[in-house]
């Protein structure tokens, strides 16, 4: 386990600027050694650096929306970025979960305790998922919940549960609805819609997000080829201008004497 003997914790609570204490740590670290990775740990900040842990860590609980391959490992920074950003893009953005720019140059450049607050954030994220799928599970009656959610959350404390999904979470909810009074079955129905109306938007401006970015490379290369035929226009206008100002070329060339 790599929060044991190869950190301390105490180096790390000044730079978590005051947010976790030595416990919450402890904890932090724990949770993250329950998930099996492909290579070993030894030193956070580094491991989590170049993005493929942390690839792992949300295949682990969202297996449906992360694709491993989209990760390699990498010691060049700007790499490191680029699989940050992948990530933010087509993992982070679909769970509303929010990384700026500047918390992915600090865990690429491997700045102490900036792994730690990201990984303490998206705990709380992954908890919040499990807890409203366990409220889908208890309270909401078939078909209540339907379409709530394509993200499939697995893991746990066991490390290895089986997968469910909220599909099915909401389909085995008992029909009649039994201990909810019909006031809270509407209630539970309402936050269902607008959880699932939350995440459709979520998944639209996504996908928005990069039509815009593909726009704008299509932009910048439009813009090069435009800029290439002028020059290619400027060339043929002065070439014809030359042959339009040199004289004839004679028919037939004069010997020349053996």
């Amino acid at each position: 386990h790599f929060f044991v003997g190869a950190f301390s914790f105490h180096c790390f609570l000044t730079s978590c600027s005051g947010e976790m204490d030595e416990l919450e740590l402890q904890s932090l670290y724990q949770w993250v050694d329950e998930v099996p990775f492909s290579r070993p740990k030894r030193n956070i900040a580094r491991d989590f650096s170049d993005g493929v842990l942390m690839a792992e860590l949300a295949h682990h609980f969202f297996p449906k929306i992360v694709e491993l391959h989209n990760y390699s490992g990498t010691q060049s920074v700007t790499q490191k970025v680029y699989n940050w950003n992948t990530m933010e893009r087509k993992v982070f953005r679909k769970l509303n979960f929010i990384v700026s720019k500047e918390e992915i140059n600090e865990i690429a450049n491997c700045v102490p305790g900036a792994i730690e607050k990201l990984l303490f954030s998206f705990r709380l994220k992954v908890l919040q998922m499990q807890q409203k799928r366990e409220h889908f599970l208890t309270r909401s009656p078939t078909g209540g919940a339907s379409g709530i959610s394509g993200l499939e959350i697995s893991g746990g404390s066991s490390g290895s549960p089986a997968k469910v999904s909220l599909h099915s979470a909401a389909s085995s909810a008992p029909a009649s609805g039994r201990g909810c009074p019909p006031s809270s079955v509407e209630k539970s129905s309402r936050a269902a819609q607008e959880h699932t109306s939350a995440e459709v938007l979520a998944q639209k401006d996504a996908t928005i997000a990069e039509m815009k970015e593909t726009i704008e490379i299509l932009e910048v290369k439009i813009s090069k080829l435009e800029q290439l035929v002028q020059i290619k226009d400027q060339k043929i206008a002065m070439l014809q201008q030359k042959l339009m100002g040199s004289p004839a070329a004679p028919s037939g060339k004069p010997r020349s004497a053996v």
